[in-house]
């Protein structure tokens, strides 16, 4: 096994790390990933994260990054948050048991063997504050980091940290030229191009982004990147990355492109920025040219995000929505740009010095940690965007800090636990954005009625109660949202009158929905039909959908008869939950929005087809598809439907007693293809006896979970006379995990290949007698040409089970 790069000095470092992390020594319970800034340490703990998940070598892995500036509560917390908890501890001890006993429940639920990975280590951690220290037996520790005396300070031995070094010069030209994609035929760019090279000194990261910024380029702007190099003294790696980043941030074509990659390099190191924050930003300051509605706002922000990407200036995040920026990405943009353009202090110390923040500075993110107010001297009328961060509740602004910023268009408060605004604030005229995000505002809001100019007002996780009749006077507002308000009461006049919005979110918090008198109801009647975005609950108010009109929607997230699931935080998909009956959602009109519908949840009353509540639509956008609970179901789709599911992803059908196939077996002849369905449930399906009496193909199918279904004896056919849930054998060649339980029928799993398979789960089929009835050399490996992958076989409760398997001899042909 190697990395993916495939680079020999990469490759031993990286196999003997894995070594060290399959060893069961306590000398390799800690590890560390050591060398200097953007030689690809994190590349190569990501593909170890990777590997030791493909071997499945620990129960649980957890990853948190540190970076130069974070603060001890916020790492805490991300562990906590990594793992599917949340710390409500007020002390640094107080958190730091409760992470421990967390590890401790963890193992206690045979979670045993655990990986914590630790990326970016500045200074000595204390493993104390994380409930790790004594280590917990089972858990190892995997350290990326600059410094090798801070990893064996924490106690790694010398012998457990793997130096990453640079590139050796045949690799580095590999590199260059796979990125740039250089045919073998062009010499001059050739020679240029190893010229190029040798100037990044073997740097992936100064390679990959020189190489990512002149791919496609003419000869001319080879010739100019190698000039720039040769004609600046860069005697070391930290002068050669600068000027490699500032070549690739002047070779930008597009002015938008700049401004959002100069926006994110204000965030702290390692943060995972939101790609809708950018939008927000940027929309406030005027950066996109030509745009004139947040939906175009949006598609340039992502479009700006993904040349970011292409250019290596950004990289994409492990949470779906964001990106990051590499920190010596970051160190150019805050070393170019800080004193005249844009400063980020994370470090609240450095407040103290007025050196680092000119009068002349336009933009400010100033981390509060640690601070009892905001400078009481501050003077930066100039200033167009401020962005406080994680400020404690006796953090305290001055009363009259806003009347110096004449010219702000941008607030932004994240986590600040401030109970109330500067009375100040309401004399912000020229303010576009606004956005207050896990702050605990108590006081009235009404303040905000007289922002004049503001455009889009977020108030998300800020416990709002109520909706002041003053904020119907911000005649220019275009999106508000007011995601976690809590049994929030909308004063009568407010939705009527603001004329300009286009961009409605109203998810409550969990349990604590929106209470919508009867004029509110009337009010939202008439709003909703310039709407092009919302986000609400049909649910335990008076809101009927029959009362809204979904027509020209285009980002949504409704549900009917429910709460809204909770998805990942950052990201956006047009969702609809609905637990109706069939005619209340055929009198909504509610269907309208199935052709835009990414994922669909589904729990219908008298609902026999899904062409039901869908006759005259389409889901040719539809992502993930859940149906459960449909009573009267027996098939879901036709032939044609199931052939215009595209783009369909993720399919689960549970807890349907009278389904019998998931396409009618009317319902027209020819071939079904899912080409982009990757994971299927069925589950607790009765009176299930196929799934197609078509031949189904599953091209993408990557899991495949059946639990359940108690009239089928094999999932795929032989020549015996056996129900097999599939009429073919082939159906799903890509199947990498298989997962079968409560089949009591179920005599014969497969008899076919399928090489790419990985794991094997089968519990509770009590008449299993051979768990492999097939060719055993070619499923499990025992051939010279067998790329069998299976690596995991878990069985349980199978009281007739004989065999694991049984030989079958087959002749092959052999050339």
């Amino acid at each position: 096994m190697g990395t993916q790069d495939n680079f020999e000095s990469r490759d031993l470092i990286f196999n003997n790390a894995l070594k060290a992390l399959q060893s069961n020594e306590e000398s390799h319970s800690m590890i560390a990933l050591c060398g200097m800034g953007g030689v690809g340490k994190t590349t190569m703990m990501e593909q170890l994260k990777k590997a030791v998940e493909d071997l499945k070598m620990f129960d649980l892995v957890v990853k948190v990054v540190f970076g130069e500036n974070t603060d001890r509560t916020s790492l805490q917390k991300a562990i906590a948050e990594y793992i599917g908890n949340t710390l409500v501890e007020t002390t640094k001890d107080a958190r730091a048991d409760r992470l421990r006993k967390i590890f401790e429940v963890k193992s206690e639920q045979g979670q045993k063997k655990i990986l914590v990975i630790m990326d970016d280590i500045w200074k000595e951690v204390e493993l104390t504050d994380f409930g790790l220290s004594p280590l917990p037996n089972g858990l190892k520790l995997l350290f990326t980091s600059r410094f090798e005396n801070v990893c064996t300070q924490m106690g790694v031995r010398i012998a457990s940290i793997f130096r990453v070094g640079v590139l050796s010069g045949i690799e580095a030209k590999t590199l260059f030229f796979r990125i740039c994609h250089l045919d073998g035929d062009q010499d001059e760019l050739q020679r240029i191009g190893e010229d190029i090279v040798k100037k990044c000194g073997g740097l992936p990261i100064a390679i990959v982004t020189i190489a990512k910024s002149l791919r496609g380029n003419k000869k001319e702007a080879w010739k100019e990147a190698l000039s720039n190099l040769q004609h600046h003294d860069l005697q070391d790696h930290d002068n050669i990355v600068h000027k490699v980043f500032e070549m690739s941030y002047k070779n930008l074509k597009r002015e938008d492109d700049k401004a959002i990659f100069l926006l994110s390099g204000l965030f702290p190191d390692d943060f995972n920025i939101p790609v809708e924050e950018l939008m927000m930003y940027g929309w406030g300051l005027n950066l996109f040219a030509n745009v004139h509605t947040l939906t175009d706002a949006r598609i340039r922000a992502n479009v700006c995000v993904e040349n970011l990407i292409h250019a290596n200036l950004l990289t994409e995040s492990d949470v779906i929505g964001c990106v990051k920026m590499h920190d010596l990405v970051r160190a150019f943009v805050l070393s170019n740009f800080s004193k005249v353009k844009q400063a980020s202090i994370v470090n609240h110390d450095s407040m103290a010095s007025k050196r680092l923040i000119s009068d002349s500075c336009e933009r400010i993110l100033l981390k509060c940690t640690g601070m009892s107010g905001f400078p009481v001297d501050f003077n930066s009328t100039n200033l167009s965007l401020l962005i406080l961060m994680d400020g404690y509740e006796f953090f305290k602004l001055p009363e009259d800090m806003y009347k110096r910023m004449k010219n702000l268009e941008v607030v932004s408060y994240v986590n600040m636990g401030i109970p109330r605004l500067p009375i100040t604030f309401g004399h912000t005229t020229t303010l576009r954005t606004l956005s207050l995000r896990s702050c605990s505002i108590t006081d009235d809001i009404s303040f905000l009625g007289s922002l004049c100019n503001l455009e889009t007002l977020s108030l998300v996780d800020c416990n709002i109660r109520r909706l002041p009749s003053a904020i119907g006077e911000l005649k220019k507002l275009k999106l508000l949202d007011l995601t976690g308000c809590v049994d929030l009461y909308i004063d009568q006049g407010v939705l009527q009158n603001l004329h300009s919005l286009k961009e409605l979110y109203m998810r409550a918090s969990k349990g604590r929905p929106v209470r919508f008198a009867k004029a509110n109801c009337d009010e939202l009647e008439k709003l909703s039909q310039v709407l092009f975005a919302l986000e609400l609950e049909f649910y335990d108010n008076e809101l009927q959908p029959t009362c809204v009109s979904f027509k020209n929607l285009e980002r949504f997230r409704i549900s009917v008869g429910c709460e809204l699931n909770y998805g990942e935080k950052y990201s956006f998909r047009n969702t609809l939950n609905l637990v109706a009956e069939c005619t209340e959602l055929n009198e909504s009109n509610i269907g309208d929005l199935f052709e835009r519908t990414e994922e669909l949840r589904l729990q219908v009353k008298y609902m026999i087809h899904l062409k039901d509540v869908s006759l005259h639509h389409t889901f040719s956008q539809l992502r993930i598809l859940h149906i459960s609970k449909c009573a009267e179901l027996t098939h879901l789709f036709t032939v044609d439907m199931a052939n215009g599911l595209k783009q369909l992803e993720r399919l689960k059908i549970s807890e349907c007693p009278c389904l019998e196939a998931l396409i009618g077996e009317d319902s027209g002849v020819g071939l079904v293809t899912l080409k982009k369905l990757n994971y299927m449930f069925l589950e607790d399906l009765p009176e299930m006896v196929r799934v197609c009496d078509n031949v189904v193909e599953l091209p993408e199918m990557v899991e495949l979970k059946l639990a359940g279904l108690p009239n089928f004896m094999s999932i795929y056919p032989d020549d015996s006379e056996m129900q097999p849930l599939f009429k073919k054998e082939g159906v799903t060649p890509k199947l990498e995990k298989l997962d079968i339980s409560n089949m009591e029928n179920l005599k014969q799993i497969w008899p076919c290949q399928m090489n790419h398979l990985e794991e094997v789960v089968v519990k509770e089929c009590g008449f299993i007698e051979v768990l492999f009835n097939i060719d055993f050399e070619s499923v499990c490996g025992m051939g010279k040409h067998s790329s069998s992958r299976l690596r995991t076989i878990e069985v349980k409760q199978l009281r007739k089970l004989k065999e694991l398997w049984r030989y079958i001899h087959t002749y092959h042909n052999q050339f």
